[in-house]
């Protein structure tokens, strides 16, 4: 009877173990656009709200930790028209589902340079499953009039766009 105890007590927290490794890993809650006029709805192209991962108040209590980017499948979108509207669509692993992510776009500079920091946080001394999380994420840059610009994800060139201003031509009659 002890026997048969140790199995089904073995055999509940193998099942469980596997219930919680194929379980599908939900992205981090969203939060509310910011100031900064992130898109506050959903894209389509990832599902994903960019605003969700800016940095948080309770963030300082957290590990800051690297991410996996994958640069090649990773690129710049840019919607004709004027003025020209850039999104950056990012894509790469976090190193476990634990960790969260985070996306900080810093200001065009002075020499039209879009530097875009993406990093991970996590609370030490959790203990969380060691596989990799996949994210994709599309990230808004903003509406741009004039100028070349290029944009560095962390230091390394995602991307280069311009954008030329409207000039109007009047007509005579």
């Amino acid at each position: 009877n002890v026997m048969k105890t140790k199995s089904t007590i073995i055999l509940s927290i193998v099942t469980l173990l596997l219930a919680v490794f194929n379980a599908p890993v939900l992205a981090a809650p969203a939060s509310a656009a910011s100031s900064s006029g992130l898109r506050s709805s959903l894209t389509a192209q990832t599902g994903i709200i960019s605003s969700s991962y800016s940095p948080q108040p309770g963030d300082v209590k957290l590990t800051r930790d690297k991410v996996f980017l994958n640069m090649a499948k990773s690129h710049l979108i840019v919607a004709t028209g004027q003025p020209v509207k850039v999104d950056a669509f990012l894509t790469g692993y976090l190193p476990d589902p634990c960790h969260v992510l985070r996306i900080v776009v810093g200001a065009a500079t002075t020499s039209s340079t879009i530097n875009i920091q993406v990093y991970s946080l996590f609370k030490p001394g959790v203990a969380c499953a060691t596989v990799l999380q996949p994210f994709s994420v599309t990230v808004p840059l903003g509406s741009f009039t004039s100028g070349s610009h290029t944009v560095l994800v962390n230091g390394t060139k995602l991307g280069s766009f311009s954008a030329s201003p409207v000039t109007t031509i009047l007509g005579t009659k």
